[in-house]
């Protein structure tokens, strides 16, 4: 007799037993190492609806995120090796459904959750990526006390506040992503705060400000500054 595969034993554990959730989530993640999304979806929806356990909610959640998110990717690389309207059209579509669905759980979670400043972040930024950024700001701000997030969200804040023309708030949301970034070791975000508050400064005429962020940028990555450091000339 062939020895069941730890995939197939825990199938037939779900069957015999569908109440609990802890089998839900150990196939779940034995489908998600051999990326079997589609598998592991299907079977976290299944166990969400059996159990109501937050933890498999939660990884439904998160895996319905990231099917989504390469289906983005795949369409980006198709229109990145032949640019048509039709490659164009389906890449749109899979935003579209990403940036819907995305809302919709993280509006869900902070629901259920409004403590979680992960969740907060999150759902400030689908919110700042459907063109909610008034909306999007009382989360990004709350998200500013999450270590992990909150330079990130000041990055994000200190976009709206831009977008919204109070240029103030928008350099001090760019220096505060920027300190933010060092202190967590996020040098992608630190780049990026210190490119846009650079850019600000110039738009503003401070020039000598500017030089100066433009000159920690080059410090952090030489190449990283290259776009920016043209607009100082004359």
């Amino acid at each position: 007799m062939v020895p069941l595969t730890p995939i197939q034993e825990l199938e037939n554990a779900i069957r015999d037993a569908p109440a609990i959730p802890e089998l839900y989530l150990q196939l779940a993640e034995l489908y998600l190492a051999a990326g079997r999304d589609y598998y592991a979806e299907r079977i976290l929806t299944k166990g969400q609806a059996a159990t109501d356990d937050p933890r498999v909610r939660t990884l439904r959640e998160e895996v319905t995120l990231r099917r989504l998110e390469a289906r983005v990717a795949e369409a980006e690389q198709r229109v990145a090796a032949q640019n048509t309207p039709e490659g164009q059209a389906e890449l749109s579509t899979a935003v579209a459904e990403r940036d819907r669905t995305a809302l919709e759980i993280y509006q869900q979670r902070v629901a259920r959750e409004p403590g979680d400043l992960a969740a907060r972040y999150a759902l400030g930024r689908s919110l700042k990526r459907a063109g909610r950024a008034r909306e999007a700001q009382p989360h990004l701000t709350a998200a500013l006390d999450d270590r992990q997030h909150g330079a990130a969200a000041a990055l994000e804040l200190g976009q709206t506040w831009r977008e919204f023309g109070d240029l103030a708030q928008a350099l001090r949301h760019f220096r505060l992503a920027a300190r933010r970034a060092a202190l967590v070791h996020h040098p992608a975000i630190q780049q990026a705060a210190l490119r846009q508050a650079a850019e600000l400064c110039l738009q503003i005429k401070l020039k000598k400000l500017a030089q100066r962020y433009l000159a920690k940028l080059k410090a952090l990555a030489p190449a990283a500054e290259t776009a920016s450091g043209a607009a100082t000339a004359g």
